[in-house]
């Protein structure tokens, strides 16, 4: 496998399909090679970190942990098993932020394994290993698109799509069979659903790159009345502009001023036409701004002028004209631009 910088790592794995998902087996490390002389699997840890990162970019978990080495082969699963002290199974990656403490759990529970209370000796935490990974992404995933997702990084991935090379990359090849759109969220004027799916969208893409292929969005301009009008959002198009911007303001093209909770930029979509002023409610409309940025947007005396000059630069956006909504209801209006609280999960 290749770490995110592309350089080859020793190390093994192999993937085998489950009646819910697949094991993931890393090879242990140590033992030497009679050819070269060398020692095997000695990127034993990094892989194992960087599988675990690659996983939670899918928003799998780790069903269960067993030990894998040729001498337990007698034993039952469930004898094979391995008890995690600081992660009982089911282990939801995407959760995680770090994940060394999760290696370092594994480690101990592989060297404490015994296969027969007579055992004897100090254990090793480079035992063979075995995951058993489930997830919502992994229905419609080969064994062969799987091993590839967590062997290669995505910007290796993408350059062998881009040479034409026989590799297939799920949920990023829209029109093909088995390929489903991440993009599945519906709109709402609500602002704690948006907040949620917002979040949702975000955890699903953790650790891999947005699509391509932008979500359609919609009109804009939908309003839900109640004690207050708000419009209706769609958190595809968020998530899509927010991971297209890839932590820098879209206006000024600096970086992110600060880190939410969780880690991910701060940045808010903001809406080049309003959808007050009907705009719609999609990407060719929507840039990630800086919060200084965005109220500038709003009002600023060269706001028509720096909204003029980001239509220009950013080649995705149009000069949507202005419409009238007409509302005969004498309610608050609460501003479009009104971002959710997106917070930690």
């Amino acid at each position: 496998m290749r770490d995110d910088a592309g350089v080859e790592l020793d190390a093994e794995f192999s993937i085998e399909r489950t009646a819910t998902g697949f094991d993931v087996v890393l090879e242990s490390r140590g033992g030497v090679m009679r050819k070269s002389g060398k020692r095997r699997n000695t990127d034993y840890a990094p892989a194992l970190i960087l599988l675990l990162a690659r996983m939670a970019g899918l928003d799998l978990a780790i069903q269960q942990a067993r030990i894998a080495s040729s001498t337990t082969e007698a034993l039952t699963p469930e004898q094979r098993r391995l008890n995690l002290r600081d992660h009982p199974c089911p282990v939801q990656l995407a959760d995680l932020t770090d994940f060394e403490p999760l290696r370092l759990d594994l480690g101990r529970s592989l060297a404490a394994f015994r296969a027969t209370a007579e055992s004897k000796g100090e254990g090793t935490s480079a035992k063979k290993l075995r995951l058993s990974v489930v997830g919502p992404e992994l229905g419609g995933m080969s064994e062969k698109s799987f091993a590839r997702r967590l062997a290669e990084p995505a910007t290796r991935r993408r350059a062998m799509q881009d040479v034409g090379s026989d590799f297939t990359e799920d949920h990023y090849d829209e029109g093909e069979p088995g390929h489903a759109s991440v993009w599945t969220e519906p709109p709402t004027a609500d602002p704690e659903a948006l907040a949620a799916s917002v979040r949702a969208l975000r955890r699903k893409l953790k650790g891999r790159r947005a699509p391509k292929a932008p979500p359609p969005g919609s009109p804009g301009g939908q309003q839900v009345i109640g004690q207050t009008i708000r419009y209706v959002r769609d958190p595809n198009v968020i998530v899509w502009v927010l991971e297209t911007a890839d932590g820098r303001c879209e206006v000024c093209e600096q970086a992110a001023p600060f880190s939410r909770e969780d880690g991910s930029p701060f940045l808010e979509v903001h809406h080049v036409r309003p959808l007050g002023e009907g705009g719609p409610d999609t990407v060719d409309n929507a840039v990630a701004a800086c919060p200084n940025c965005h109220r500038r947007l709003h009002y600023a005396t060269d706001r028509v002028a720096v909204r003029e000059v980001v239509i220009q630069r950013i080649g995705r956006l149009q000069d949507h004209p202005g419409r009238l909504l007409m509302t005969d209801i004498p309610l608050q209006i609460v501003p479009d631009e009104e971002e959710p609280p997106v917070r930690s999960a």
